[in-house]
């Protein structure tokens, strides 16, 4: 018989859930099984039937809760016109209630679980994985699993991304080191948008899995099963239980779709402001469209020596200095230099990020005075300037290892922990209120005594969980106090200086809300291997047009090809500068991000180029405000890039040369774009390499434009509405 859309169904013993016409869930009343979870291409089903039960596993006092759990009834709800799914069920010592709730347009439903604890004494709970085993691509057909954002995963096949899944006893292991997170791929509230998709490609269906701010940091899991793959959602749900205790788990989001991976993508970032994932409305004007120079003071020998050369940076079209830590840190001993990361260039006796001192210089900086000197220098140049602030830990001999011990993170022995894995370091609790309290009045300090225009954070995520009783709190919280550090700090910056900045060194929309740039690590290490021939860039535009579609608009992303932690890299991207390709490379970083960094010495080789490039960026509004659109463009080759820059009435249109020799492309751009335009025919002029005489070309020509480049070159077309006639 028919069924209606969005409604339920009893087939014999089983109840039936019609998401839409081609979407079905199958529930088994008796057992609580799924039968079946079907995304329908014609005949043929893109998601095969589970037959399993809507799994859910618990480590649990060092142990996996293991068999299936015990059903004691399987409830059908409507709330607030949306149909629901409630399956109660006991898996000893927890009793626990499993939520299934359709999405109102029915193409996609929520899940969670509130679990009480029964035990009759305190329990220690580490994870709870929540396994989705419908999600699964047939093994001779399995699609590609699609995880934007996050680059070593970018598009694998299932079979190669199975071998990365969570293996329990992997966890276990690296519970018992004291490591910060079981296997898997880091997401909420870390560096990543927690957005994993699969896609079948010749059928055009999909589904993706995401969770919006969570009570928990989350890892995704891939796991192969007997008929495909799984993407299993594990809660890092480091907790003491006690009896009687409830919890509640993250809502876990699952979405069909029957379009391009492109269009799902479109539909997630308008879901994004829902859960107040949007920019700050008063971020200052001069940031966009800036050019960061990120050194350390010590490459210069000193204050003066970088004070001498601010005219050249200003020349070449630096609009900010980015300072690396200038603090009293861990002096380098000769077992050091041998045995970790060192980069002479700019650590050279300390290493600057394990801080001693927060309020003290490091005596090779110089005085305070000195660095007031430098900043007021640079003011009077037209520039700013930022610094970075690391608040993971401190080091000995700090005076807070004797006088807080209580800020500390502690393991599960009382023991203190290194910070982010660094030795010698002490990790702080950022949950601890007088710890945040500090750290904010910190930032304020350091803004009021300098004179500083900002500050740049530096990883704020990852934190290791504090398992000391005395804290009071979670084990887990520790983590998710990131997130509210960056965002008091923000209000402590704007408090003290209204045109202040606060940028990230983070990616992932969690943090988008809280601080006015992302630095996207993720682009620098996307663009070393297009250096290396490693990807093509076709492969990175896809890469780059998903990655937008993760954050809301207006969301400001810095690029960069180089920073300070580079040069550990191996190969480092170092090896690319001077050489021919690092031009089209650059010409990415600076007109496909908001703003652009250059590492010191970065320039060397490349300065005319530089200087051509960033002078045009900063005379044109459209190339340094415009919304970046890497959609609606199609071309032949995969050694060529392309994108498009919009603002008002016109777009520049970026291509990229990645071609060793002499080279034509031919590019179509879609109708849908060239709305933008009131007439028939546009203003066009070439910006570069070279300005060329405006001319009036038609619409029609501008919908199949053909452009020719010279090896390793950027061209840029600048297109414009022709003015009315009165």
């Amino acid at each position: 018989m028919p069924v209606e859309t969005n409604t339920f169904c009893t087939l014999g013993t089983h109840s039936l859930l019609l998401c839409t016409p081609e979407v079905t869930l199958e529930i088994d009343k008796q057992s609580g099984e799924w039968r079946q979870i079907v995304l329908r291409a014609g005949e043929r089903e893109i998601v095969p039937a589970g037959g399993a039960v809507p799994g859910f596993d618990i480590l649990l006092d060092g142990r996996w809760l293991a068999g299936p759990p015990e059903l004691v009834q399987w409830e059908q709800r409507t709330e607030s016109g949306q149909f629901a799914l409630m399956l109660e069920m006991n898996r000893d010592p927890f009793h626990v209630r499993q939520w299934i709730l359709v999405d109102p347009d029915g193409m996609g439903f929520r899940r969670f679980l509130e679990l009480r604890y029964r035990g009759n004494s305190t329990g220690v709970l580490k994870a709870l994985e929540i396994s989705l085993p419908a999600i699964r691509m047939y093994a001779d057909d399995a699609g590609v699993l699609l995880t934007p954002n996050h680059f070593p995963f970018r598009s694998l096949d299932l079979a190669a991304v199975a071998r990365l899944a969570l293996n329990r006893d992997r966890t276990d292991a690296d519970y018992a080191a004291g490591r910060p997170a079981p296997g898997g791929i880091e997401t909420f509230p870390d560096n990543w948008n927690g957005l994993v998709g699969i896609y079948h490609e010749p059928s055009h269906t999909g589904l993706y899995t995401f969770s919006p701010p969570s009570p928990a940091p989350i890892a995704f899991a891939f796991q192969e099963r007997s008929r495909g793959f799984a993407i299993s959602a594990l809660q890092r749900l480091e907790m003491i239980l006690q009896p009687g205790q409830s919890l509640a788990t993250t809502v876990q989001h699952v979405r069909f779709f029957a379009t391009s991976w492109t269009a799902a993508l479109e539909e997630y970032q308008k879901r994004l402001p829902a859960w107040e994932f949007a920019p700050p409305h008063d971020v200052p004007s001069w940031v966009t469209g800036a050019t960061f120079y990120e050194t350390a003071i010590p490459q210069w020998g000193g204050c003066d020596g970088l004070l001498r050369a601010l005219p050249a940076l200003r020349g070449m079209g630096v609009d900010a200095l980015y300072l690396l830590p200038i603090w009293s840190a861990v002096e380098m001993t000769k077992q050091m230099r041998l045995t970790s990361r060192h980069d002479p260039s700019w650590q050279r006796r300390t290493l600057p990020h394990l801080i001693t001192d927060f309020e003290s210089l490091d005596p090779q900086i110089g005085r305070v005075e000195d660095i007031r000197q430098l900043v007021s220098a640079a003011h009077s140049l037209g520039m700013k300037v930022v610094l970075e602030y690391v608040f993971h830990g401190v080091s000995e001999p700090s005076w807070l290892l004797q006088r807080r011990p209580h800020w500390l993170v502690r393991d599960e022995q009382g023991n203190s922990r290194a910070s982010h894995g660094w030795e010698p370091g002490y990790s702080l609790d950022w949950a601890n209120p007088e710890v945040q309290d500090y750290l904010v009045a910190l930032g304020g300090r350091q803004i009021q005594m300098f004179d500083l225009d900002g500050l740049r954070v530096a990883s704020p995520f990852w934190k290791e969980s504090n398992w000391s009783p005395a804290a009071g709190r979670q084990p887990f919280e520790t983590n998710l106090a990131g997130v509210a550090i960056v965002e008091r700090l923000r209000g402590e910056v704007k408090r003290v200086k209204p045109e202040a900045v606060l940028l990230c060194e983070v990616h992932g929309p969690a943090f988008v809300r809280c601080c006015d740039v992302l630095n996207m690590d993720s682009v620098l290490a996307w663009l070393a291997r297009l250096g290396r021939d490693e990807i093509s860039p076709r492969d990175l535009h896809e890469y780059l047009r998903d990655m937008r579609l993760c954050y809301p608009e207006g969301t400001l992303l810095q690029f960069g090809l180089e920073n300070h932690t580079t040069a550990f890299w191996q190969p480092s991207p170092r090896a690319l500068r001077g050489a021919a390709i690092s031009r089209p490379l650059f010409a990415v970083a600076a007109l496909a991000g908001d703003l652009v960094s250059i590492y010191h010495g970065q320039e060397r080789g490349q300065e005319k180029f530089l200087r051509q490039l960033l002078t045009l960026r900063k005379n044109s509004q459209v190339l340094s405000q415009g919304l970046v659109l890497h959609r609606g463009l199609r071309w032949k080759g995969d050694r060529h890039l392309v994108w498009l820059r919009h603002l008002g009435g016109a777009f520049a249109l970026i291509t990229a040369s990645f071609d060793s020799l002499w080279s034509r492309v031919s590019i179509e751009i879609d109708p849908d774009l060239l709305i933008f335009f009131t007439q028939e025919s546009v203003h066009h002029r070439r910006l570069f390499p070279a300005l060329s005489e405006p001319e009036t070309v038609s619409l029609a020509q501008l919908r199949n434009w053909h452009v020719d480049l010279d090896p390793y070159t950027v061209v840029i077309d600048l297109f414009e509405d022709q003015p009315r006639s009165s």
